[in-house]
């Protein structure tokens, strides 16, 4: 076998003991792929009992129960091109076939929703009617349960770090449309939009039949409260939407520059609400938007004012998911 033209890739198969009605099998590719498995005799049949697959590395790691675990390393995955596939994995049944224990995925760049989030190492494992995935990487860190319900699913998250990067890097193939996002209840210890640090992050969000209904999203920190609420739906082809927000600050200079403009006030306390409305747009863009948006600040000093309040509404973005 060659791994290349000019690069050979050693192919070795070993059996590492065996009795009259089970033995292990040990496989690999150099550098490529490798696996172990335990087989054992089914009536008249040889069948997997317990495997590891590695691909792109080798892996011991078999099961201590019956299944299969899958390691793969790859320089790039790009969870876009395999989105529409993710409801083909299944929990085989006794059926012969060796359960799906778990899929451990190592990257150096992570893509989903059109962004880059760097390097990343993402477990996967079925649970009890769920999809348990934990995320250690540069950019998303911690627990993510999904599970079946309703007509998209039902997304939990605990993480430790969500930083969203705010530039894609294509443009997306489809118009987004709001009514194939899945119920969320997701809480960040900390989270981060471009270069927006917004501190802790808690969103709670239910499916509506035309769309997306936001009990609330949060973002705490000591420095900036601000919390959103409202509808987003899709209607005739067309996006539809009215969302309310409120913003509190006891040092406005400090929360200015956790928006990333630093500089521009000294001190002060503000209070501050909007109300966006969208009627038959293409996209959710603050230029696509009509609506008020209402400031009271007291007790500082400015020092220059520049781009304001667009620059924070800028995170409601959501044709930027």
């Amino acid at each position: 076998l060659n791994k290349s033209v000019k690069t050979p890739a050693l192919l070795s198969v070993a059996t590492t003991s065996a009795t009259a009605g089970s033995y292990a099998l040990r496989a690999s590719i150099t550098g490529l792929a490798s696996l172990t498995s335990d087989l054992r005799r089914h009536n008249s049949n040889w069948q997997h009992y317990r495997t590891a697959i590695g691909i792109g590395r080798n892996t011991d790691s078999i099961p201590s129960e019956r299944g299969v675990n899958i390691a793969v390393s790859s320089d790039k995955l790009d969870l876009d091109e395999w989105r529409q596939h993710y409801s083909q994995l299944e929990i085989a049944g006794d059926t012969g076939t060796a359960n799906f224990n778990s899929l451990q995925i190592d990257t150096n760049r992570l893509s989903i929703y059109d962004r880059h989030l760097g390097r990343a190492s993402v477990n996967v494992r079925p649970l009890a009617g769920r999809w348990l995935l934990q995320l250690d990487g540069d950019n998303i860190g911690g627990t993510v349960n999904f599970r079946s319900v309703g007509e998209n699913g039902l997304l939990e998250a605990d993480l430790t770090h969500l930083n969203i990067p705010d530039e894609t890097y294509r443009q997306p193939l489809q118009e987004f449309d709001v009514r194939s996002l899945p119920a969320m209840r997701i809480h960040a210890q900390q989270a981060v939009y471009g270069d927006m640090r917004l501190g802790a992050m808690q969103l709670k969000a239910q499916e509506i039949t035309t769309g997306w209904s936001i009990e609330h999203a949060r973002f705490d920190s000591d420095e900036l409260h601000m919390t959103v609420w409202g509808e987003l739906k899709r209607m005739g082809g067309r996006n539809h939407g009215d969302l309310s927000v409120t913003a509190s600050s006891s040092d406005l200079g400090k929360a200015l520059a956790r928006l990333a403009m630093p500089g521009q006030v000294q001190s002060g306390k503000a209070y501050a609400d909007a109300s966006l409305s969208w009627k038959g747009v293409n996209e959710y863009t603050l230029t696509s938007a009509s609506g008020k948006f209402n400031i009271k600040a007291e007790d500082g000093s400015f020092l220059k004012l520049e781009q304001g309040a667009g620059k924070m509404l800028g995170i409601f973005d959501f044709d930027a998911f």
